[in-house]
């Protein structure tokens, strides 16, 4: 489960800082150990903050670029990489009628921590496409793909999905549903099909 609020923060000018923490939880269902051992459990997983410098393009055209870090929060190892990360992360997006697409991507390099449960040297690339339509449902496609500097392979789902933009009491609610298959995947990761839903609430100013 992922819990991604992101925040803009005008600069005025039309230039915007943004920061985009997102904290993942994991539960782990009869997992087989290196030493033969199964186990159950759950709990927080990696801590990672997205920052971008999006300046006025004064077009349809938007991209920016900042730091990125990414903490192991104390977890164990079952759940994710116990190294610390830090590098810089960038976005460009093009919004032209109903299409919207563009490319998300971060670059982090570890900087302290137990290689043991995997590494932060990661290179991160997420190209995506939307298409919404006049009664506010998207149709979304996008692929996520993480490359490992040090194991040498690469996570990359594809998930396609649709969502419906929704008004509660003046609140806008976004939800969303699709599945995912795993084009390649990295040693003991996930693997084949799966499945994504989603909720987004948009708080106004």
């Amino acid at each position: 489960m992922l819990f991604q609020p992101v925040a803009p923060f005008d600069l005025g000018g039309g230039d915007t800082f943004i920061v985009r923490p997102i904290v993942a939880g994991a539960r782990e269902v009869s997992v087989q150990s290196a030493t033969g051992q199964s186990f159950s459990s759950y709990g927080i997983a990696n801590v990672a903050i997205e920052s971008f410098y999006a300046p006025n393009t004064n077009s349809s055209w938007i991209w920016g670029i900042g730091p990125y870090a990414v903490s192991p929060s104390g977890n164990s190892g079952k759940f994710g990489s116990q190294q610390t990360g830090a590098g810089v992360t960038a976005v460009v997006l093009n919004r032209q009628g109903p299409w919207t697409y563009g490319l998300l991507g971060y670059q982090s390099w570890s900087v302290g921590g137990n290689p043991a449960f995997g590494t932060q040297n990661n290179l991160y690339g997420q190209p995506f496409v939307a298409y919404t339509t006049k009664d506010a449902w998207t149709y979304t496609a996008n692929m996520e793909a993480q490359y490992n500097y040090d194991t040498h392979r690469t996570s990359n789902p594809l998930y396609v999905g649709a969502s419906k933009l929704v008004v509660f009491d003046g609140i806008p609610f976004s939800f969303g549903a699709g599945p995912m298959y795993y084009v390649s995947n990295t040693p003991g990761g996930p693997s084949g099909w799966d499945a994504r839903a989603t909720a987004t609430l948009v708080i106004l100013k």
